[in-house]
């Protein structure tokens, strides 16, 4: 399968409401929520456990006449994974013909699926994933009609994370397009003096990961240089954050790109930036790493789409993530921090990688900010956040890492 898209975590941990991935007109009601856009011509395979108790990812293809290879390789990858059901949506304007009977390869997905040792249990298809459309099995039985999609529980946490339900595929990765040239030749200049002024301290971070062990043991002179840029990066964060400097602003004065870029360029710089994804700052660091992704070329766009991504993922909306990563696959096939967060949502260990990842991300600040600075307080100025900050989210408490 092709656009392999995870699935949210079906309920809120903290309460008893959310969806019925098992019920075929609640799932499919669900669906753009959980996929972050309207998905069209299209097969969906909903997979898990038999009881779908724990739900795995669900996987969208396109419908191009040539499914069942593609459906064949991912149930039996799926198998091998532990999974024991995938469910089948089709959702087409041509549904009803499949139902009459018209040529078509779609039904026998059921039967390659189950070659694959998974059980089929729903095979059902609607016309288009609006208010009100009737979803029909494939043996012509009406089981019910779609409800709200922008109403249901899945869009409300879409939107509670700060996003809203893309039209389609297409418009969902739009967001992440370069912007034309020549709204980037500031951005090339920037990009060119971030990476003289952080050639020192590049030497720190040479791996994916860096880590508090090798900050301790690191030159001192090389340790100011990257306190000092940290630094300089968190302030115009809490300036724009506050509304002194206009996010258009950071994202076209010539002193404020270079600041934005410095962390594009080193791993170190990079991961440390990381650590307002837990904190009141988080959205407006968000906006600046897709703006930069959008003005910054090569790896420096492929770390900002990252970055974007971590915070994506840890505030519920990694269908989203998703869609960043990918982005920045495209820009930077070898990326590694991109293929590692991508892997570990597919396998469902993203929940573990990110709480490595911000774990190591305070370790590494404690190391470089040993007086304690490089944290943003509620008020959006810099200040130190304690582990013991009743405000802190504890960084094991993700949610929407791709499981249940």
């Amino acid at each position: 399968m092709t656009q392999r898209e995870e699935s949210h975590g079906y309920r809120d941990p903290d309460t008893t409401i959310g969806m019925n991935v098992a019920d075929p007109v609640d799932c499919l009601t669900n669906l753009p929520g959980l996929l972050g856009h309207y998905p069209d011509e299209s097969l969906v395979l909903v997979i898990g456990d038999i009881d779908l108790e724990q739900p795995g990812p669900i996987l969208v293809r396109t419908l191009d006449g040539d499914e069942l290879g593609a459906v064949r390789h991912a149930a039996r990858e799926m198998a091998d994974e532990g999974h024991e059901r995938a469910d089948v949506y089709v959702i087409s304007r041509t549904w009803d013909f499949i139902v009459d009977g018209a040529p078509s390869p779609l039904p026998l997905v059921a039967d390659v699926i189950s070659e694959a040792g998974l059980e089929v249990v729903h095979f059902a298809g609607v016309h288009r994933l609006r208010a009100g459309e009737a979803v029909v099995d494939i043996d012509g039985g009406e089981l019910g009609a779609i409800g709200d999609p922008v109403r249901c529980w899945a869009s409300q946490r879409l939107h509670d994370s700060g996003e809203a339900i893309a039209a389609d595929a297409e418009a969902l990765h739009d967001r992440f397009r370069p912007e034309p040239a020549a709204f980037r030749i500031g951005a090339g200049e920037a990009l060119r003096r971030a990476n003289a002024d952080v050639r020192e301290p590049r030497r720190v971070g040479r791996t994916t990961r860096t880590s508090a062990g090798a900050v301790a043991s690191a030159d001192g002179d090389a340790m100011a240089e990257v306190r000092s840029h940290h630094l300089e990066w968190l302030e115009l964060v809490a300036a724009v954050d506050r509304g002194d400097v206009s996010a258009d602003d950071a994202l076209t004065a010539p002193q404020h790109l270079r600041t934005l870029a410095r962390p594009l360029v080193s791993l170190l710089l990079r991961d440390m930036t990381m650590g307002v994804i837990l904190g009141a700052a988080a959205p407006t660091a968000r906006a600046l790493w897709l703006g930069s992704a959008r003005l910054f070329r090569g790896t420096a766009r492929a770390n900002a789409l990252a970055c974007y991504a971590i915070d994506r993922c840890v505030h519920g909306s990694p269908s989203i993530a998703k869609a960043a990563l990918d982005a920045a696959l495209e820009t930077d096939p070898g990326h590694s921090l991109s293929q590692l967060l991508l892997a570990a949502m597919s396998s469902g260990r993203g929940e573990e990688a990110l709480r490595s990842m911000l774990e190591g991300t305070e370790d590494i600040i404690g190391a470089v900010h040993p007086d304690g600075a490089g944290h943003f307080d509620d008020g959006g100025h810099l200040d130190f956040l304690g582990p013991d900050d009743d405000d802190a989210p504890p960084p094991g408490g993700f949610r929407g890492t791709g499981r249940a």
